[in-house]
């Protein structure tokens, strides 16, 4: 959540942006590998791809569903 949350501010016009509400300290248990970076009182994205984040498997377990290619 946090990373798109992150996403969403960096895409917005600096003028239009009024606040954003880093969560991650409200949560106990990390689910992915690689949050957002903090410091001076900023955030920055991750530098992966997409969202910048890894899923931690260990932490989610097992997928409760998974879809493979489209068929041919």
């Amino acid at each position: 959540m946090q990373a798109a949350i992150l996403h969403l501010a960096h895409s917005a016009p600096a003028d239009r942006l009024l606040y954003v509400w880093d969560i991650g300290d409200l949560v106990n248990r990390r689910t992915v590998l690689g949050p957002a970076a903090r410091k001076g009182g900023l955030m920055f994205a991750a530098p992966g791809a997409g969202l910048g984040v890894e899923p931690d498997a260990e932490v989610l377990g097992p997928a409760v569903k998974s879809w493979g290619a489209a068929p041919a």
